[in-house]
């Protein structure tokens, strides 16, 4: 972490080249397993591992196993590197630059991040903070929440259902056996009711948005 006490350093980067970072970089594509930073939320014994890690503790973690897409180096000046990357839900991005200095036998931080995209979404749609200032509402052509989910499953809720979900109840899950992981959204026509997740042949609202 940027934040932590310098432990080792090396000016193996010297003797790099362009094509020496774009190889190494090419090898952290595909699946893999990924241990987490030390400085992540991850919890080791009911403790977040970035506290134990803040207060000098060793924190033992366990790898994850993510998904990289992508892993694009779009400049290497001197001892920095500029990459994009598209992966998969868990994914530490800090870990793929710990493990690229590795590969490269020289030691690597991540110094800086920025999120672009997630699912559907992309940075060049948001609304900056600065047009958000309270005084007015921008003109920014707002989502309604079930337009924002409409990239999950969706399943329209009957009159009955709309009832038992609005109160936390459960349903039956018309998506049992089709292997889907993600969350559903509950739908009373345009309305999002609430987002669920499958669990025993049932869907389960995790979040319930009320009628107004």
């Amino acid at each position: 972490d940027r934040t932590g006490t310098v432990i080792e350093s090396s000016n193996g980067w010297r003797d790099l080249t362009p094509d020496d970072v774009r190889l190494a970089a090419s090898r952290l594509v595909g699946r893999l397993d990924q241990m987490p930073p030390a400085f992540s939320a991850k919890k080791v014994g009911g403790r977040r591992a970035y506290a134990a890690a803040r207060a000098g503790e060793s924190v033992a973690l366990d790898s994850v196993s993510v998904l990289t897409h992508r892993l694009s180096v779009t400049r290497v000046e001197g001892s920095e590197v500029q990459f994009e990357a598209e992966v998969s839900t868990g994914t530490y991005v800090r870990s793929l630059a710990r493990d690229l200095g590795e590969d490269l036998g020289c030691h690597a931080y991540l110094s800086g991040l920025r999120r672009t995209s997630i699912g559907p979404f992309h940075v060049r749609e948001a609304t900056t903070v600065d047009e958000l200032d309270g005084t007015r509402v921008p003109d920014v052509g707002w989502m309604s929440p079930a337009e924002a989910l409409a990239w999950l499953p969706g399943h329209e809720l009957s009159a009955p259902q709309v009832e038992r979900v609005q109160v936390g109840l459960p349903i039956p899950d018309p998506f049992e056996g089709t292997g889907s992981r993600l969350p559903v959204a509950l739908l009373e026509g345009d309305r999002l009711v609430a987002v669920a997740r499958s669990e025993a042949g049932e869907l389960r609202p995790e979040k319930v948005f009320p009628d107004r």
